[in-house]
């Protein structure tokens, strides 16, 4: 069963270990959602937004790319990572 994009992008950085950008996570879930309307750059970005919102992400480096957007990289946080409990075990 294939979960809601946005509970995998929780999912996925709970499972990553390490930070993250939405290029990232674009990448690495493509074969899952790939044709999916959802599945563009601006609803991932609104997903971690929201995410960095409620504090379950949080950003550990900012930086500009070569056209000088900004590109945050998010590791999940404690508060974040104990919502593992309600996601299902694979």
């Amino acid at each position: 069963m294939k979960l809601p994009l946005k509970t995998r992008i929780l999912q996925y950085a709970i499972n990553k270990g390490s930070d993250f950008t939405v290029q990232d996570v674009l990448q690495d879930l493509q074969s899952e959602y790939e044709g999916e309307a959802i599945f563009t750059p601006k609803h991932v970005e609104e997903y971690v937004d929201s995410f960095l919102g409620v504090g379950f992400f949080k950003a550990a480096q900012l930086e500009f790319d070569s056209q000088d957007n900004l590109v945050i990289h998010c590791v999940i946080t404690e508060y974040g990572r104990e919502r593992d409990k309600y996601l299902p075990k694979e």
